[in-house]
């Protein structure tokens, strides 16, 4: 098991499942840290069930929130942490119902938007249609970056 390798100290755990999340928290959690790789998506909730922090895509864009998000979940401030959550909230659902799985797509237009070149996407990944880059710079603009 990969919890027993003495030079393994964390883990970085994908999953989007919160059950099978905590599960392996719960198994394995008292010998290996768990970091969720699926960023603001579970946050403050993989936390709450004992990760230790996440990877995050948004603080490529909203660093000062992403780490007020970090900062309060793990000092067990999961109400602070929820309101972080809150306000990436529109981002995260037009991220998950754009590209589910592949937030990288809309990321990545993100910041070609905000003027922190990014690039384009390499294939398979396609890049947004223009209605979905359009209704992103609405979703920009409401939450004042753009």
């Amino acid at each position: 098991m990969i919890a027993e390798i003495p030079n393994i100290v964390a883990i970085k755990e994908c999953t989007i499942n919160l059950i099978k999340f905590e599960r392996m928290i719960r198994e394995v959690g008292d010998k290996i840290a768990f970091i969720n790789g699926n960023g603001e998506y579970i946050e403050p909730y993989a936390y709450m069930m004992g990760s230790v922090g996440y990877i995050s895509g948004v603080a490529n864009f909203m660093p000062k929130e992403a780490v007020e998000l970090h900062k309060n979940c793990l000092r067990g401030d999961y109400e602070k942490g929820k309101q972080y959550h809150m306000k990436l909230a529109p981002y995260l659902d037009f991220c998950f119902t754009v590209a589910p799985g592949n937030a990288i797509t809309v990321l990545k237009e993100t910041m070609n938007l905000l003027g922190r070149p990014a690039g384009p996407v390499r294939p398979p990944l396609m890049p947004l249609t223009p209605e979905q880059r359009e209704t992103l710079k609405n979703i920009l603009r409401k939450m004042g970056l753009l």
